[in-house]
């Protein structure tokens, strides 16, 4: 509802082409990645803790954030 205000009011003057909706859509799906796996780690976090497999969690969480990373500045690029 809010992103189609947005595309309503928009002014078109300043040159931008601006696609509110689709910008809604693309943060939606990102945010919801993201919580899922900040889920998915901290549920890895509980494991490596009752099972001492610390290494195993580290290499996880380094590859899923460089993977956020890169995720995001696709996607700022995108936009730009």
């Amino acid at each position: 509802v809010i992103a189609e205000y947005l595309q309503k009011i928009d002014p078109k003057s300043d040159g931008a082409k601006r696609d509110w909706v689709a910008i809604y859509d693309e943060c939606a799906s990102v945010l919801y990645q993201v919580m899922i796996l900040l889920k998915v780690a901290s549920l890895l976090y509980l494991r490596s803790t009752e099972e001492n497999h610390m290494s195993k969690f580290s290499l996880y969480w380094y590859n899923l954030s460089w993977s956020i990373k890169m995720r995001r500045n696709a996607t700022h690029t995108e936009f730009d």
